[in-house]
């Protein structure tokens, strides 16, 4: 295990070796169709990505090379015959297990994603967004209903800890500093810094208004919270100093921003936004901390991955509404220079 770590840990830096000089501009090369999907996380060893799909009870792997789907895991019914309806889903390269939430049984599903066995599923309070720290072994759940943070050890597949966080979002870790950066997305938007060994909060940063999701540069000690604040001067990212947990900037984005996603190694940050026609992904120079790209995906943004080796990003766009036009795939963003 500590060996796995290692290798994962020094192919994340390796990579920034392959990041050099002034970037090209970023462009979606490829959209996936799949049947809502929600949740997106990535292996970036075996280059494999997986897709949560709503309205059926399946994972969708898709090849990073081809971008097709090349399997699919699919799920029995529970035991009241209802079948599961996954919002997210994350991945632990190091370990082979990937772990998808159902909030409609409230369960957070385990599988073996060498042999696709589904191993268990975890009773949670209510099953959110999901975040998973390899280096520790851990797992986030962010239960928004329920205002708290649950987190699995990957171990024994049993909750060890139960954190009180406002409409909690999800979270986002610096594998490196052992912290975990939870979003709550309140009136007066918050972001909650979690002591990733000992599990205390370790501060609350006031960010802006209704803050939905968070992107973490490791390599900078910076973080990006997005406050979805529903009027113009209040869309932005708060950007936090993570050693000192202050606000030192906001940036203007497009309105409703939700996923943020970072890309240490080229000083990235990519936020995808929706309000009513404009559905657009702003990338962020994070030297000058302005937009310097818009970048057209389908309606609905739901969730962003991204593949720090090999510079590939992941955003699910589902589409809820019988008959409308657009979303329901997974649009592919190469952030190579």
């Amino acid at each position: 295990m500590k060996l796995s770590t290692r290798l994962l840990s020094f192919a994340i830096l390796f990579s920034a070796l392959s990041f050099t000089g002034q970037c090209a501009a970023e462009s979606a090369i490829a959209t996936i169709p799949s049947s809502v999907p929600e949740g997106v996380d990535v292996n970036p060893l075996t280059r494999l990505v997986y897709v949560a799909n709503f309205f059926t009870p399946t994972i969708s792997v898709i090849n990073e090379r081809t971008n097709t789907i090349v399997d699919t895991i699919t799920f029995p019914p529970d035991a009241g015959g209802n079948n599961p309806e996954f919002g997210a889903v994350a991945v632990n390269p190091v370990t082979s297990r990937l772990y998808a939430s159902d909030p409609r049984a409230g369960r957070v599903y385990v599988v073996d994603i060498r042999t696709k066995q589904i191993l268990t599923s975890i009773p949670v309070c209510n099953a959110g967004r999901l975040t998973v720290n390899p280096r520790t072994n851990k797992i986030y759940v962010s239960e928004f209903f329920c205002n708290t943070v649950q987190i699995i050890d990957g171990k024994t597949n049993t909750i060890t800890a139960t954190i009180s966080v406002p409409l909690a979002q999800r979270a986002a870790v610096d594998i490196f500093a052992n912290r975990v950066y939870v979003p709550s997305q309140n009136f007066n938007g918050a972001v909650f810094v979690l002591d990733g060994t000992t599990n205390a909060v370790l501060a609350q940063i006031p960010s802006g208004r209704f803050t939905t999701g968070i992107g973490v540069d490791f390599v900078r000690h910076l973080a990006y919270a997005s406050n979805e604040g529903f009027t113009p001067d209040t869309n932005n990212l708060a950007v936090i100093d993570t050693n000192t947990n202050t606000v030192i900037a906001t940036i203007q984005t497009d309105q409703n921003p939700a996923p943020v996603v970072v890309n240490p190694f080229t000083n990235r940050i990519y936020v995808a936004t929706a309000f009513q026609s404009q559905n657009v992904v702003d990338v962020i120079d994070g030297n000058t901390r302005q937009i310097i790209d818009r970048l057209n995906i389908d309606p609905n943004p739901s969730d962003a991955a991204i593949d720090l080796i090999h510079g590939l990003l992941y955003i699910t766009s589902p589409n809820f509404t019988a008959g409308a036009a657009g979303g329901n795939v997974t649009t592919v963003i190469d952030t190579r220079p």
